[in-house]
């Protein structure tokens, strides 16, 4: 059943300058968490609300895949998907236009992460985020990830929440935990 009166599509975004393009949209998503958590550039230039360039161009050499979804024919939400190993993936720069948020795009979004990840015969995908982003952590978990371990830093008044969600009960990735 489709819930969303605009017709969706999610394409991967191969053309470098194309992804460029996907930058202003994930500085927007992550700029609003940023700000209500007082992160700076200075202290913070990895997060997503201080994207450039050279971030995406790094994030291209490791192999990162990324998706743009378009609502009708504006690009409303992207990801990224990076292969860690053989049965496992991790979820880069996951963004919804803070416009468009509370739609369930960012849901759509994280359904294709699952699907891909699946088709390529992935079992497990995780991602890492501040620990302190209480209502995006409550929506992960929400969405079947599990907290797999929490990284304190000396340098940074934040701690990393890294979370994962296995997609197939397979005892190859039970013996790996």
């Amino acid at each position: 059943m489709n819930y969303f009166q605009e017709t969706l599509k999610i394409n991967q975004v191969t053309d470098r300058e194309e992804v460029y393009g996907l930058i202003p949209m994930i500085c927007q998503s992550f700029g609003t968490v940023a700000e209500e958590l007082g992160i700076n550039q200075e202290d913070y230039p990895g997060n997503g609300a201080f994207t450039n360039k050279g971030h995406m161009n790094k994030l291209l050499m490791k192999g990162i895949k990324f998706f743009a979804l378009h609502a009708d024919d504006k690009i409303v939400g992207c990801v990224g998907v990076e292969k860690i190993s053989d049965i496992k993936y991790k979820i880069n720069r996951l963004a919804v236009l803070p416009s468009e948020r509370h739609k369930g795009y960012g849901k759509v979004l994280l359904d294709f992460v699952e699907e891909y990840v699946t088709s390529q015969k992935g079992l497990a995908v995780g991602l890492g985020m501040i620990n302190e982003n209480e209502p995006l952590k409550t929506w992960y978990l929400a969405n079947g990830f599990k907290v797999k371990k929490i990284r304190n830093s000396r340098n940074s008044r934040f701690s990393i929440c890294f979370l994962e969600k296995l997609l197939k009960a397979d005892p190859v990735v039970k013996e790996m935990r």
